[in-house]
Order: C-alpha cells, then structure tokens, then sequence
C-alpha cells in the first residue's frame, strides 16, 4: 500500500489526482469535467408533465422525478471549458447551452488540456517521490520490528532462564520442607527466591500487574504481544480467597485461589473460566488450572492450562496504580459464577440461532458468604475446585 499522494495544482483552481482526473473545488466540493452528452441532457431537460395512460389519466407508477445539478456544478463546468464563470444557476445553464451551438459536443480549449498533461506529469512525479519514501519507511518499519522482536525475546528468555533457575532449586529442596495433600501433590510450595521466607506486603497481593507470556506472544503475536494484565484481590468480608481478573490477549476471564500468601516465595494454586477472545466461547472444567508464585518487590510468575493452550508461564510486576481493588471482587464473583454448563448450552444455542434460556447464575459457596471459621470451604473429601465457587 502505498502513501496517500495529495491533489496537485499550480494555481489553487484546477487541481489533479489519478482518481478524479482534473477537476475543480468550489465551497469544498470536488467536481470533475462532466461527460459532454451528460452535460447536454441536464442543459436540455424540458418538464413533460406525468406519463399517463390510454385514457389520458396519469399512470400510477411514474419515471423517477428529475433531479438537477446545484449551481457551483455549473459553475464548475464553466471553468472546465474555459467560459467565464456565472454565479446563478439560470445564467451559467444558459451559457453553458449557448457554448454548445447546434451541436451536443463541447470542446475543451487547448490551454485546459495542456494543463491537465502537465498536472499528470506533476502527479505521478510526487507518486514516485512518496512511493520511495513509503519503501524507506518500510524499512525501517522492519527494523524497528526486528528490534522489538530482539528484545521480546531476549525478555522472554529472561523469564524462562529464572522459571528454569527456581525449579531447579525447588526440586533440590528436601521434601519434608514442602506441604502436600494427601494425595501428594503440593499446594503450597516454597521457591528458593529471593527473600524467600519472609512476611509479603499486602500491597504485593492484591492490584494490577503487567503481564509477559512467552508462549503466548509466539503464538499470537497479534493479540497477546502486549497490554496483558492480571489484577488480584482478597475477597471482602471472609478474606479467605484471592479472586483475580486476567486479559491475556486471546484469553480473558476470573482466577480463584485459595487463601492469599501470607510469605515470599510462596505458590498458590487456582482454577479458572473465562473466554476465548475469537469466537467468544466459554473455557472452564477441572483441568483449568494454574499457579502463582509471589516474589519479592510486587512480582509474580506463575503456570497456567487448560482450554486451547498448552500449559504456559507468565511472569507479572505490580504497577502503582491505586484503586481499592476489593470492590471488584464481587463483579469478578458473579462472572465465575456465570461460566456453566448451563450458560455455555444457552450461549451455544443462541450461537446458531436457536432459542435459549438466559445464562445461569451458580449459587455462592458457603466460603464467599460466611465468617471466616464459621464454614470449611468444601465438604469433607471433596477437592476445592470440584465445587461450584
């Protein structure tokens, strides 16, 4: 594609592009030269009154009603063909007709066609100029984008190069130093980061962070190069969940934790729904999960599977926005609560034009609506993500 190339001229009246050809611009309209025959019709045009029938009564379907050019286009056609320019309708259509003679042809003078060759030639000189400058703006367009490539990827073998670093120095850890369920797989484990072990500010729980997902960008750089975010928050009332929001490109939707880390260096598990960003499909099921590890200094990485993608590390830094994030928590409740079975069937439904019963609303868990200490958050044996949130 190439540069938009303006109109030329060399005296502000008659103007030239490769579109219009020559024309004129007159209170902010563009108006090419007319076709002769086209020009002689509207000149020639004699009201005949209705067409009517056999009898002599008007027909009930007439031709379409006659509609004329405005005064600036006669005016405008008198410049085309070098006449002097009238101001009144009547008075340019007279002489414009007069121009004519016995004929339908109207010539154009020999001084207007010099000009419209010589603005061509001044048009397709500037074409060629921006067509050079379109290619060495492509270029460096290109560097700019291999650049930024260098750079994305040298970051993204950073967070790889550090995920690789803390799980070897996870698995050199002793195992009686980790804490498992029964069936053991580790729900909360402590990487050998920096600081790890000690108490983490509540400020590094809970805001926005800025997230960078390598596989992602690689695999949809159009739509997951940048802007990702994840925001987290305790809940209200029962603080004994950390809820979270994330647009991750392709993906958009809500995290539950369990209860939020309380010292650096400690992972949390979470289960999540949401959508997919090209169809708009629902994404949940007990195989969405993931991880969050909260370092020191409002950073975060984490884990996550499930839906289309494969499993995927993220790595986050806490911006300084300030909002009071708990608020959110409830709207971000009420989106978990409607990704279901029964939602996902009506939204399908209503996918292919079929009818469908509105999206339904899972009831809270006994967690998210009571004290802390006054309810366990599931049943006894059943695993936290097994229930409805």
């Amino acid at each position: 594609m190439s540069e938009y190339i303006s109109p030329v001229t060399r005296d502000s009246i008659f103007f030239y592009d490769d579109s219009r050809g020559l024309f004129v611009t007159l209170e902010g309209r563009h108006y090419p030269r007319a076709d002769p025959q086209r020009l002689y019709s509207l000149l020639t045009w004699v009201d005949k009154g209705p067409v009517l029938t056999k009898k002599g009564v008007p027909r009930k379907r007439q031709p379409p009603p006659h509609k004329d050019e405005t005064d600036t286009y006669y005016m405008a056609q008198l410049m085309h063909f070098g006449l002097k320019p009238l101001k009144t309708k009547p008075a340019a259509k007279k002489a414009l007709l007069a121009a004519f003679g016995d004929g339908q042809d109207l010539k154009v003078p020999e001084k207007l066609q010099n000009l419209e060759v010589e603005l061509s030639a001044l048009w397709d000189a500037e074409s060629e100029k921006a067509h050079i400058r379109y290619k060495q703006m492509e270029k460096e367009r290109q560097k700019e984008q291999e650049k930024r490539k260098v750079e994305e990827r040298r970051r993204h073998e950073a967070i790889l190069a550090e995920f690789d670093e803390e799980n070897t120095a996870l698995e050199a850890e002793p195992s009686h130093k980790r804490k498992a369920t029964n069936d053991g797989k580790a729900v909360q484990k402590k990487a050998k980061a920096s600081g790890s072990g000690k108490k983490l500010p509540a400020l590094d729980v809970q805001g926005k962070f800025v997230i960078e997902a390598p596989y992602l960008s690689e695999n949809w750089p159009d739509h997951a190069s940048s802007g990702l975010k994840l925001t987290l928050s305790p809940s209200r009332g029962t603080g004994k969940h950390l809820w979270g929001s994330f647009n991750f490109g392709i993906l958009t939707g809500i995290i539950r934790c369990g209860a939020p880390p309380e010292t650096v260096g400690e992972t949390i598990t979470f289960k999540w729904r949401g959508y997919e960003q090209g169809e708009g499909e629902m994404e949940y099921g007990p195989d969405n999960t993931g991880t969050i590890t909260f370092r020191a200094d409002g950073k975060i990485r984490g884990t996550m599977k499930g839906g289309f993608t494969e499993e995927f590390i993220f790595a986050g830094v806490r911006t300084q926005e300030s909002q009071v994030w708990v608020k959110k928590v409830e709207h971000w409740k009420e989106q978990w609560r409607g990704i279901n079975d029964r939602s996902y069937n009506a939204a399908s439904a209503s996918r292919w034009g079929g009818c469908s019963r509105d999206s339904y609303q899972e009831q809270p868990a006994g967690s998210d609506t009571t004290s802390a200490g006054e309810a366990s958050d599931v049943s006894d044996g059943e695993d936290i993500f097994d229930v409805a949130f």
